[in-house]
């Protein structure tokens, strides 16, 4: 990281302090004319550069005091926010979506789709030649199918019959091999097209309640799906293991990574066999118009979203003997192209037996059974106080707790550390259809490739709002799942804090709030099954309301769709919170 934000902030102190300090004198003069008559400096400078210089060094001592003051506070936040929020304080990395082309040889009776797990690493190289490593999301499914023609009909302008409805999307999905069990197989499909047009592809998807068609091969008649077997796809675990008890993350995924969730699935729950082809006519309401090109708007199959993490071993750097610091380098990056963004596991060596003995992190201590680390972990923190190149890194310390609960700072003589990494900016020169290759040779892809261009952020927390964010992280952490959860002026900063650069989740979430006319809570009850018994669950539903005039803003069935995933995700089984539009 570059030293512009601590660089920024001093020498704000300082003119800060040093207009202070003249102001503050031309006052003293004024008051005490006799003992001060020569202190006035608000307006001009002093003749005498024997003063200025007292003046100018007197300001820059102060400021020193101030900055350092500052950067204490500052460090205490940002290193308390990296514990429980990594992602504010940590570099956003870059995300695309990668269209594989399977190796059709593959697929066989019974066999018509695999599976690429979560964490399958991709490389690729950006314009410059230099090599970028990405991992996949989530698990997917690769299957033999594709889909071949997608259009959109209207009654007035088309011909073709969509079965009494008015307006539909309309979609064919061609195998390569008979399916015997098609209901099995998973097939998530992608939106590929710009922002606006996917958001009203789902607005108009999310809208209606008209039953799906489904036509097997050369069938005319069709076979009726409930509406609610379409689901978009929504993946909450997010990428940090840090992060499994944060009840933020999820938004903070949402709106950061939105291209991960212009996914959605068709949920058949009946037994359907296929030898060719199966086609889909999804109707969607009347009055929903449809404001975009369709020439640029393509649904696809067999793409899985990746984002610029990787796993790398670290090199410790010993840089404050004192405090028996550690500054976390990558292994083999001479041009510090690659940060690391956190440490995933520290492992030292026994001197007498060699047997390697891995050191667990301070923050998940309950879990440790090891005995022979019982008292010894590690922990990281990121700094911001330095004007180098190293303001922003992340430094490990390692400590001992002894019977006494009281930590003296200890280590061994070598220690090997493993890190989450990323390759920062050099992913923004991946341009679309770059090639992708697959590490794990073992999966049957013959070519894969990206669909949008990988954006990279900076961290996007601002220094000077720390304190404030901890205490709306705390705020909103106690209030999320109560009736209190969607105050507009809070949750309208959370987006603000959680999102990096103009973020369009982050404009969508504005233009809803701003266009609506209010929320009406409505405590109600719930029946739910658990262990096959059922259960009445006390919750909160919340009505966005909007005016019948101006109708529902761009996103407003794809957020409600997005909120009632998350809090259910986030929910206790005691409570729940549903949220819906209405116009009123």
């Amino acid at each position: 990281m570059t030293g512009k934000y601590s660089n920024q902030d001093f020498l704000k102190i300082y003119t800060d302090t040093l207009e202070e300090l003249r102001s503050n004198g031309r006052i003293f003069s004024e008051q005490n004319p006799d003992i001060a008559p020569y202190l006035d400096f608000s307006f001009r400078k002093s003749n005498d550069p024997e003063t200025e210089r007292l003046i100018e060094s007197f300001a820059y001592m102060k400021a020193q005091v101030d900055y350092k003051s500052f950067l204490a506070k500052s460090d205490y936040a940002i290193n308390f926010i990296e514990h429980i929020f990594p992602e504010l304080v940590s570099p956003t990395p870059g995300l695309t979506i990668l269209k594989i082309l399977p190796s059709m040889s593959f697929f066989k009776k019974e066999i018509s789709q695999f599976k690429i797990e979560k964490d399958t690493v991709f490389s690729t190289s950006n314009s410059d030649e230099e090599e970028c490593l990405f991992s996949s999301t989530e698990d997917t499914y690769i299957s033999c199918c594709e889909i071949k023609n997608f259009r959109y009909a209207d009654i007035n302008s088309s011909t073709e019959n969509i079965y009494g409805y008015k307006k539909a999307f309309i979609f064919e999905i061609e195998s390569s091999i008979p399916i015997t069990d098609f209901q099995n197989t998973k097939l998530s499909i992608f939106i590929d097209a710009e922002f606006q047009s996917v958001i009203s592809i789902f607005d108009s998807l999310l809208s209606s309640q008209l039953p799906i068609l489904i036509f097997r091969d050369e069938e005319t008649s069709p076979i009726r799906i409930p509406r609610d077997s379409l689901q978009p796809i929504y993946q909450h675990n997010g990428h940090y293991d840090l992060c499994e008890e944060n009840l933020l993350h999820p938004l903070f995924d949402f709106i950061n990574y939105y291209q991960k969730y212009f996914f959605f699935k068709i949920d058949i729950k009946r037994p359907i066999n296929i030898l060719k082809k199966i086609k889909f006519i999804i109707p969607i309401d009347e009055e929903v118009s449809i404001p975009f090109r369709l020439g640029g708007v393509f649904f696809k199959l067999n793409c899985i979203p990746v984002i610029n993490v990787f796993e790398k071993k670290l090199v410790p750097i010993k840089c404050n003997d004192q405090k028996k610091e550690y500054l976390m380098r990558v292994d083999n990056d001479q041009q510090n192209h690659i940060e690391v963004l956190r440490v995933k596991k520290l492992v030292t060596y026994n001197s007498t037996t060699g047997k390697a003995i891995e050191i667990p992190n301070y923050h998940k201590k309950k879990n440790i059974i090891n005995k022979e680390t019982e008292h010894f972990y590690w922990a990281t923190k990121r700094s911001f106080n330095n004007t180098t190149r190293e303001n922003g890194c992340l430094y490990l310390k390692l400590l001992r707790q002894n019977s006494s609960y009281s930590f003296d700072l200890e280590m061994p003589d070598y220690i090997f550390p493993t890190g989450i990494c990323t390759n920062t900016n050099l992913v923004e020169g991946i341009k679309p259809n770059s090639q992708f290759n697959c590490i794990a040779y073992d999966l049957p892809i013959d070519k894969s490739f990206s669909l949008i261009w990988p954006k990279y952020f900076r961290k996007p927390l601002d220094l000077y709002e720390n304190m404030e964010v901890i205490k709306l992280l705390y705020k909103v952490n106690q209030d999320i799942l109560t009736r209190n959860a969607f105050k507009n002026y809070d949750f309208k900063k959370i987006i603000e804090i959680l999102s990096s650069g103009q973020n369009p989740i982050k404009i969508l979430f504005q233009q809803l709030l701003n266009q609506s006319t209010g929320f009406e809570v409505e405590e109600t009850l719930s029946q739910q099954i658990w262990k096959n018994q059922s259960y009445y669950v006390p919750g909160i539903l919340y009505k966005l309301q909007f005016s019948k005039v101006t109708g529902f803003p761009l996103g407003t069935h794809f957020l409600i769709s997005f909120l009632n995933s998350y809090f259910d995700f986030i929910r206790d089984f005691n409570f729940y919170i549903i949220f819906k539009a209405e116009k009123i």
